[in-house]
């Protein structure tokens, strides 16, 4: 009769044991290359003005709203303190004219709270009803009524905000997990993948990778990333599009760096192209990025997200161990013997 649970606890020791040699040889590899050398500061002021001469007055909105708050504080530019504190009054504002309803979205709540930890304001005792906002964003019925985007916003706002409460943060976790397609993608709807969705599940999951189970996921969800991958690495919104845009390599490169992927890895290398040299090719005089190439100007969405892309921190260096079939293969051994 086979011991299936020595056998898991094989497979686990493999995995602990391998996965540190990796990284020694990618760490390796980080210390005597010029990954981190090239010095985007430049690239960042730039885009940062640009995002800022389009969102003057920040308003509570995912356009010239919460994204341009979060990429122009992260960006470093020196901006006066009432630019941040004025979108501070703002949320005080409309959250007591609306009693704390900001509607059925509660992504807002969570989009909000996140804007305000960028810039050192509090997430509770706001305005004169001292409102919390993760009384809103803990709600967890409310908040996956909007599908797997409202958990990953909630999820991903608890973490960066130190929010105290694990167990909603789990059932977060845990609803991300259980919509997991089965090709690794995750979209809106079930079984229909969605590139932007699919990287930004990526990044919630990065923010408390602490399983094995959470490790695989996201490991599957690059490699589909990875399948989808345009030979000018870039990414379209969905595999039934021919044309890239510049939002899903945003956050494709935002999922790359929180994980810890190096710019040029090579599951995302394409022809010699990353999505690094992919959103490159979007942006244009000014800082500003279009949304599809063949757009004429400037899109405030696609600067903002691009903002995001180049002012999120790189993680230390991970890699992706697995390819598909080894990673397939492993997983449903693992799966049979814990049955």
């Amino acid at each position: 009769m086979v011991n299936k649970k020595n056998d898991f606890n094989t497979i686990n020791l493999i995995q602990i044991l391998m996965k540190p040699l990796f990284m020694f040889i990618i760490l390796f590899i980080f210390a005597h290359s010029s990954v981190y050398a090239s010095d985007d500061s430049q690239k960042i002021e730039e885009t940062a003005r640009y995002v800022l001469s389009q969102a003057t007055i920040p308003t509570i909105s995912s356009t010239s709203g919460e994204w341009a708050v979060i990429g122009i504080s992260h960006s470093g530019l020196n901006v006066p303190d009432s630019y941040f504190d004025s979108y501070n009054a703002r949320v005080s504002n409309i959250l007591d004219e609306k009693n704390g309803n900001l509607g059925r979205k509660y992504t807002e709540y969570s989009r909000i709270a996140i804007a305000l930890n960028s810039i050192g304001a509090p997430t509770s005792n706001i305005g004169e009803k001292q409102f919390n906002l993760f009384s809103y964003i803990n709600d967890y019925d409310k908040v996956i009524t909007q599908g797997i985007n409202g958990p990953i916003f909630a999820l991903t706002a608890k973490v960066l905000c130190g929010d105290s409460d694990i167990e909603t943060a789990q059932k977060y976790k845990e609803f991300i997990l259980n919509h997991q397609n089965s090709d690794g993608s995750f979209g809106l709807s079930q079984n229909i993948p969605d590139t932007d969705i699919t990287a930004m599940a990526i990044s919630a999951l990065s923010l408390c990778n602490d399983s094995q189970e959470i490790d695989n996921a996201i490991n599957k969800a690059f490699l589909y990333l990875s399948s989808i991958q345009k030979n000018d690495g870039s990414f379209t919104a969905n595999p039934n599009e021919s044309e890239g845009n510049s939002e899903s390599i945003s956050q494709v490169i935002i999922a790359m760096k929180r994980y810890g992927l190096s710019p040029h890895d090579s599951f995302f290398t394409k022809n010699g192209y990353t999505p690094y040299d992919a959103l490159d090719s979007y942006r244009i005089s000014g800082g500003g990025y279009l949304h599809l190439k063949s757009d004429a100007d400037a899109n405030q969405i696609a600067s903002e997200q691009a903002l995001l892309a180049l002012t999120e921190v790189q993680k230390p260096a991970n890699m992706l161990i697995y390819d598909r079939i080894w990673f397939d293969a492993n997983v449903k051994y693992l799966e049979s013997i814990t049955k």
